[in-house]
């Protein structure tokens, strides 16, 4: 069994304890979602502490025997890494990518041949461009620590399908297997899903569908 602690930020951090047949039913998801093979050099951002790190990186590339670099974050070391490393796959947060946006070598960075796959808070719609004006394919996902990834997919867009069955949407509000997220969404009318904001920091706002 993995125990997580929670962020937190829905209220006291909670412990979310997952059975390792859980996991490795993830794992084989994320295998199939992100076309991983025993060629791919898998460059990790995520924390090692996150669920995400598990179920998107670090498990999947074991079990097919991929390449795997968990790298230790500094914006400014990157881009050496990728340079030698030459990822096939990035698993990163959004604010990864808005800080690598701000060094000088972002000029110098291409993606072409690498698939960014971007979750884990907001993906704005700058950076989105951002990344596919570097030539990258880009896979935006959802998942929570309660809910782990992958939940929610999409390719090169901020409209996510599902990957989980049981979803629904009350009052704005994300809904996996009959548990609150306390993630709002937009749903449009063929079942696709835009994440919009956490519940919590919607302030003396109304939520709309």
């Amino acid at each position: 069994m993995i125990t997580f602690f929670t962020s937190g930020s829905t209220g006291d951090s909670k412990l979310i304890r997952y059975q390792y047949s859980a996991i490795d039913k993830l794992a084989d998801k994320a295998i199939e979602l992100y076309k991983y093979n025993s060629s791919s050099r898998i460059l990790n951002l995520y924390p090692n502490s996150s669920i995400a790190h598990y179920t998107i990186s670090a498990y999947p590339a074991q079990k097919i025997k991929a390449e795997l670099l968990n790298f230790y974050w500094n914006v400014y070391r990157f881009y050496n890494v990728f340079e030698k490393f030459d990822p096939t796959h990035i698993a990163c947060l959004p604010k990864h990518i808005l800080l690598l946006s701000k060094t000088k070598t972002w000029k110098d960075i291409n993606f072409s041949g690498c698939t960014i796959i971007i979750g884990g808070d907001k993906i704005e719609k700058e950076i989105l461009k951002m990344l596919i004006d570097k030539n990258a394919e880009v896979i935006t996902t959802y998942g929570s620590t309660e809910n782990a990834p992958p939940v929610l997919i999409g390719k090169n867009t901020l409209w996510m399908k599902p990957v989980e069955k049981n979803i629904s949407i009350h009052n704005g509000e994300l809904h996996v297997n009959n548990k609150p997220t306390g993630d709002l969404f937009e749903v449009s009318e063929d079942n696709y899903y835009k994440f919009i904001s956490r519940k919590d920091k919607i302030i003396n706002k109304t939520w709309k569908k």
